[in-house]
């Protein structure tokens, strides 16, 4: 069965998160995924539609959304 690159590099970004780091900066996701600014970009940008990751308002760092949450507490 093939893999969906797109949907492998989203898990991917949503993996870089932790308890050490909690937000992240578009470039340094960019330089851990080894990918151009812009297709990361439109990851955060689905990922954030969606509700998996948000983007702080003052700083401009992304984070884990409130949908991982509510998933969570489905478990």
């Amino acid at each position: 069965m093939p893999i969906i690159q797109s949907v492998e590099r989203a898990l991917k970004i949503l993996d870089l998160f932790d308890e050490r780091e909690r937000e992240l900066t578009i470039t340094e996701i960019s330089k851990r995924m080894n990918l151009h600014k812009s297709t990361v970009h439109s990851l955060l940008k689905t990922l954030q539609e969606h509700h998996y990751i948000s983007q702080g308002e003052e700083n401009g760092k992304y984070s884990l959304g409130l949908k991982l949450l509510e998933r969570e507490a489905l478990l």
